[in-house]
């Protein structure tokens, strides 16, 4: 038996990347989806959808049988739950490759969703990819994720690009929220001890803990 959700969108392929915790505070599990082919205006941008555990606790698990319709199909984000969306902005760049649920330990600070674009222009060149981190507010008048980003990590672009945001983790470290982002194309422009430099690999271990709610 599963809660059984579906995009509803065409070549959408929502679940390419999962991440789960608690964003509203209300001690239930909420989810991120990556969904990398999901289009805008014609084009497959990518996207990073939420899903509230209050959605989840209203549907009804269904027995999965392969090759049998299920009786029921809930949409994969609730029509009623406000901004749950954020969407790539360039063909091609494949928002939502990675994706994790920044959590708000304690019930305190911030809370929010990391995604990766590993093919997006975050620092401004094209294909270096990057990683987004979207703030999640639980109540007011802007409930939902905020489509500016709260911070954003760019992928090398000098001497070859990095290509970031097909691997992400989120840890909680003294009670506070770290990101790691994988780059294994990382290529700077001198190598450790003067190794080659060519995709020698990066990886980036970020605080968040100091990011405003």
């Amino acid at each position: 038996m599963a809660v059984l959700l579906y995009s509803n969108e065409a070549n959408a392929q929502a679940g390419f990347s999962l991440g789960a915790g608690d964003l509203d505070g209300d001690k239930l599990p909420d989810l991120v989806v990556g969904a990398v082919g999901h289009a805008k205006s014609g084009n497959a941008v990518g996207a990073a959808w939420v899903v509230l555990g209050s959605y989840l606790a209203k549907q009804t698990p269904q027995p999965w049988e392969d090759g049998v319709a299920p009786a029921n199909k809930p949409a994969l984000l609730d029509p009623n739950g406000g901004n749950l969306a954020v969407e790539g902005e360039l063909a091609g760049e494949r928002l939502g490759s990675a994706v994790a649920v920044v959590p708000r330990p304690g019930g305190k600070g911030f809370a929010g969703v990391a995604v990766g674009s590993p093919l997006g222009a975050v620092g401004g060149t094209l294909f270096s990819g990057g990683v987004l981190v979207f703030r999640y507010v639980a109540a007011g008048a802007a409930v939902g994720l905020q489509t500016a980003p709260a911070l954003a990590l760019a992928g090398e672009s000098v001497p070859a690009l990095g290509r970031i945001g097909d691997f992400l983790h989120m840890g909680v470290v003294a009670g506070k929220p770290w990101l790691a982002v994988g780059g294994p194309l990382g290529t700077p422009a001198t190598g450790v001890n003067g190794a080659p430099a060519v995709d020698i690999g990066t990886v980036y271990a970020m605080p968040l803990g100091d990011l405003k709610p």
